[in-house]
């Protein structure tokens, strides 16, 4: 990819079989898609940072005061007839203009904004796959959720193994609106407070990524994803949309729109999906094949559960 090839992807100005050719390339080249993915990051602290400015203290008085001075002094106006000839006709040719121009510029700048949102997001699920990766080498499986406790504890054992740099890259930016990741707790301490408090869990891990709770053996068994699973796997993405009763609903993750979902493979590569299918062993990346956010039928059936969700084996 060229320079301008990388700053138009981030802007989402590539037409369509540019854009997939463009990400072959990042898929094939870990580098590339680091430095486009950092890219994107930049571009999105540009464009909208979060800061509040407080106004200099005063500025109101002095505006008025510079007002009223310049009421003082000839206008052009004062120079020109009271009253202008027009017709409402070049009026509304004008706001048309005017509108149609604000739309040409509205749209694109919505398109990227929203292409930069989903780069940040591949950049964070990226780096968490370092992560799990990590973990997995040490323990011989990814990290496994006991059974009731929320989805979102595996960022905890993540933490506690130390292999957690940043607790901010188990959410995606659009999900949490760039808001300051609360931090999270060691595992003992987690647990009390989840016996004590169960919503301030849920805050503490709300918009966090869902992810993989494993698999059950033809004996029932559950058991984790393995470190080397005998396929490849989603290991982690974007959350599906849920109802109040905890029922994972139809359609894409809402943190792009409903447009797509990001999705962390075990192989570490992070892949943009269009819908929930994977294969035919995996129709569903949020349910598993009996249509349950629970654990896998067999090895080759993942689900991701939302964060805040308890562990269901069932």
């Amino acid at each position: 990819m060229t320079a301008q090839e990388m700053l138009d992807y981030a802007f989402g100005l590539l037409d369509e079989p540019r854009r997939i050719t463009c990400e072959r390339e990042m898929a094939a080249d870990p580098a590339l898609f680091q430095r486009v993915a950092r890219l994107g990051v930049s571009i999105a602290t540009l464009v909208d940072d979060g800061e509040v400015i407080e106004p200099p203290t005063g500025l109101a008085v002095r505006a008025l005061a510079t007002v009223e001075r310049r009421k003082q002094k000839p206008q052009f106006q004062d120079f020109v007839p009271t009253r202008v000839p027009f017709r409402w006709a070049d009026v509304a040719v004008a706001a048309t203009v005017f509108f149609a121009s604000i739309l040409t510029l509205t749209v694109p700048l919505l398109q990227a904004r929203a292409k930069m949102g989903q780069t940040a997001c591949a950049f964070n699920l990226g780096k968490l796959g370092v992560s799990l990766a990590k973990y997995s080498s040490t323990h011989g499986n990814y990290p496994f959720v006991p059974a009731s406790y929320p989805v979102g504890t595996y960022g905890v054992m993540l933490q506690e193994s130390s292999n957690l740099p940043d607790p901010s890259i188990l959410a995606c930016p659009s999900a949490i609106r760039n808001q300051n990741h609360p931090p999270l707790p060691d595992y003992d301490r987690f647990r009390r407070l989840l016996a004590e408090s169960p919503k301030s869990c849920n805050a503490m891990l709300e918009g966090h990524f869902a992810y993989n709770v494993g698999y059950r053996r033809p004996s029932g068994e559950a058991v984790p994803v393995p470190e080397t699973p005998a396929s490849l796997m989603p290991i982690a993405s974007d959350g599906p949309a849920c109802d109040s009763q905890g029922q994972i609903l139809d359609g894409n993750s809402p943190n792009h729109g409903g447009h797509g979902q990001n999705v962390l493979f075990t192989d570490g590569h992070v892949s943009w999906r269009r819908n929930r299918w994977v294969s035919d062993l995996d129709r569903d990346i949020f349910l598993n094949n009996a249509n349950r956010p629970a654990a896998g039928l067999h090895s080759g059936d993942s689900a991701l559960i939302p964060s805040v969700m308890p562990v269901s084996l069932r």
